[in-house]
């Protein structure tokens, strides 16, 4: 790994409608991006941490904790139907013409991932690193509806299980093991982040598998709540 330039990208807009102020919104006494900035450093494989955002108080919080902002975002990309896979191209790109920086992986973290630990993060980039065909790597938990059992859709007018097992299923231990991404880490080539036009196009895409109580993605105030929770939980079990 030490032979790998390894960049890690977290991309953190300003303009977010369900929590306003959502990436510097404090969590258990810090704001929330440190959480990512700060598993990022302990994990001591990048030589570059950076912030991709339009908002100059996310900046000064992230470039407080220790990231760099070698760059602000143009508002055209800071708008909330802009694909993030689209911000990372312009991130990389931007390292590449401003600083002849040209990485050999790509680490996108999520600031609404604050439970995420830097052995995932170590985890995500080994396996990434020992497959070398591999395009990319993602992090997923064990989901808590299955599409065999009971998830349901509405087809013309008729409800119906989302995925229809060859044989019925009573029991949700006996459904096929199904994940939800966490949207944590995604571990990316370069060369397919700019071939393809989103993860899931990747080729021999894999996945590392997450503890649910460390795949919490903050989205609503209840997810602030709930990381919250467990955050002071894990906290009074180490004292």
């Amino acid at each position: 790994m030490k032979d790998q330039k390894i960049l890690a990208i977290i991309c953190a807009r300003g303009g977010s409608t369900r929590v306003p102020g959502k990436n510097i919104k404090e969590l258990a006494g810090k704001p929330l991006i440190a959480y990512t900035i700060q598993a990022a450093k302990k994990c001591g494989l990048f030589d570059k941490i950076i912030i991709s955002t339009d908002d100059s108080k996310i900046a000064k919080v992230a470039k407080d904790f220790g990231a760099e902002i070698p760059f602000m975002r143009s508002a055209d990309l800071a708008q909330g139907s802009v694909s993030r896979w689209d911000v990372l191209k312009d991130a990389v790109k931007k390292m590449k013409d401003l600083y002849g920086y040209i990485p050999d992986i790509v680490v996108d973290l999520s600031p609404t991932a604050p439970l995420r630990e830097s052995e995932d993060i170590k985890e995500c980039i080994a396996k990434f690193i020992s497959n070398k065909n591999s395009e990319a790597i993602t992090t997923v938990c064990p989901a808590d509806r299955n599409p065999y059992f009971n998830m349901l859709e509405r087809i013309n007018g008729k409800v119906k299980i989302v995925k229809k097992p060859k044989t019925r299923i009573t029991q949700s231990q006996k459904a096929p093991q199904v994940y939800s991404m966490n949207d944590a880490i995604n571990v990316i080539k370069p060369s397919a982040l700019f071939s393809r036009k989103h993860l899931l196009e990747c080729k021999n895409f894999d996945f590392i598998i997450m503890p649910r109580e460390r795949s919490v993605d903050i989205d609503e105030q209840i997810d602030f709540d709930l990381a919250e929770i467990l955050i002071k939980n894990k906290n009074n079990g180490k004292q």
